[in-house]
């Protein structure tokens, strides 16, 4: 789990919480 460039939950991509 990460977290997208909007800052919401991304099961599947894990990006900078922005």
């Amino acid at each position: 789990v990460g977290y997208s460039i909007s800052g919401t939950v991304e099961a599947l991509n894990c990006t900078h919480p922005q």
